[in-house]
């Protein structure tokens, strides 16, 4: 436990660092979009990779493993056992069976994938809703005040301030969402699967802070308001991961070494998929973005989804189509990688 604790608040600095790091740049200088996109295609791929090939897998492996009976505990018991349940009538062991099927974990594995999926369309719902509802509440505002004499210093408008707020608001929640998938494998068996969630959340949370500064510099934030923004956004996925960590602690604390350790086990396993579920939705969104061309709805950025029409309305070529494509296959296919090491039983 205390291993995975530093190793977590090690893979946490980096991940707030980076963030800091990249969200900074727009501050001091200006990076190609095209590269923009290559880095958040590759990203968005490896996104899908990870769920697909690790998270869920090892998910369900871990919900799986909390439902195992370990052999050295009841091995010796197993006639005994077996001697009782025989002379139990139909009704007891019907009633047994039936307690066995409602303890099953088949059921957790789908939901747990599907409520983090609902989870991060609610919250895409919800940012949307909140810019629009702005939008029109500052169109009348803007009506009203046609004939007003405004200042010429103020430069921040109320839209443009509610638009930040949502922008900022949506990539917090997903960014907690990331750490939440960083803290449940902190107690995993298999040490690799926290470093493959670090790749992945890095690659795309780094061009994330990166746009997120420049669309709220873009939006008329100051740069002290954008850096207060981003200093929010790079500790949320620290702070995901450790509160995931405690919970899992705290609950996987009660009763015996053995029922600590299902429990443990139970959690870990849950929000594995649950994060699963948020990372498949967000990759999902930035793959119609990259293969539509991304749909801009106005001048602003519309809900959490960090647009690169927003930082710069040049259009993409078709060779940077293609090449953000392959990038994005290419972040499908490299968890693969992680088939090519060990296996570690559970």
């Amino acid at each position: 436990m205390a291993g995975g604790f530093w190793w977590l608040l090690l893979l946490s600095f980096i991940i707030a660092s980076t963030s800091i790091g990249a969200g900074i740049l727009p501050l001091a200088l200006s990076l190609s979009r095209r590269r923009i996109q290559a880095i958040s295609s590759f990203g968005m791929g490896l996104l899908v990779g990870t769920s697909l090939i690790v998270i869920i897998p090892e998910g369900v492996s871990t919900l799986y493993s909390a439902y195992a009976e370990p052999e050295s505990h009841h091995t010796a018991n197993t006639n005994t056992i077996r001697s009782l349940l025989s002379h139990r009538d139909d009704g007891a062991h019907g009633h047994d069976e039936t307690e066995h099927h409602d303890a099953s974990p088949e059921r957790y594995v789908g939901l747990a994938l599907v409520v983090g999926f609902v989870f991060m369309y609610l919250i895409h719902l919800l940012s949307v809703w909140s810019t629009h509802t702005n939008e029109r509440a500052y169109s009348t505002f803007s009506m009203n005040n046609l004939r007003s004499f405004s200042s010429p210093e103020s430069t921040e408008t109320p839209l443009s301030s509610s638009r930040s707020f949502s922008t900022t608001l949506g990539l917090l929640i997903h960014a907690t969402a990331d750490g939440i998938a960083l803290g449940a494998t902190a107690n995993s068996s298999k040490p690799s699967l926290g470093l493959i969630v670090f790749f992945a959340i890095m690659l795309h949370k780094a061009p994330a802070a990166f746009g997120l500064v420049a669309i709220l510099l873009k939006q008329g934030l100051s740069k002290r308001q954008a850096r207060t923004h981003l200093i929010a956004f790079s500790l949320a996925a620290p702070v995901g991961a450790f509160g995931t960590w405690l919970i899992i602690s705290v609950l996987g604390g009660r009763g015996g070494a053995e029922d600590h350790h299902q429990t443990t086990e139970w959690w870990s396993g849950v929000l594995l998929l649950f994060s699963a579920g948020t990372f498949l939705f967000v990759a999902m969104h930035a793959m119609q973005e990259i293969a539509g061309g991304g749909h801009n709805h106005g001048t602003g950025s519309h809900g959490h989804e960090l647009r690169m029409q927003d930082i710069d309305t040049a259009p993409s070529d078709d060779e940077d189509k293609m090449q953000n494509s392959l990038l994005t296959v290419v972040g499908m296919l490299a968890p693969l990688i992680t088939y090519l090491g060990p296996h570690h039983a559970h």
